[in-house]
């Protein structure tokens, strides 16, 4: 709102997530602190638990204002995976997070693209 000095009203925010799936089980490593926190999956713990908060707060701003788009891979799909079947399978979850978006909340999605068509 500072940066283009608009309102709450005017503000509309599209977030768009990078298909991380949730880590299950121990992590094998190296022992030690830095062993010791990689099995235990802290650094994913505080960054989830911060995208979470941070999402939690852009929806209650204004309801109708934040629409998220994101898919859930069963298995991970690493973000430096340049595969061609990495490539394929994040695709395929785009189109299908877009599609439920789509179903869902299409008065909005209609809004949050109205400045492009």
């Amino acid at each position: 709102m500072r940066l283009f000095g608009c309102s709450l009203d005017e503000c509309h925010l599209l977030s768009i997530g990078t298909a991380r799936a949730p880590r299950a089980g121990a992590v094998e490593g190296a022992p030690g602190k830095i062993g010791w926190v990689a099995r235990h999956a802290l650094i994913d713990l505080i960054m989830s638990a911060q995208e979470s908060v941070a999402i939690d707060q852009v929806r209650c701003l204004r309801p109708g204002g934040f629409l998220r788009i994101d898919a859930t891979p069963a298995t991970p799909i690493g973000l430096d995976d340049v595969s061609v079947k990495a490539t394929e399978q994040i695709i395929g979850h785009a189109q299908q997070a877009v599609q439920i978006v789509r179903q869902a909340y299409l008065p909005h999605w209609r809004r949050f693209l109205a400045h492009a068509l």
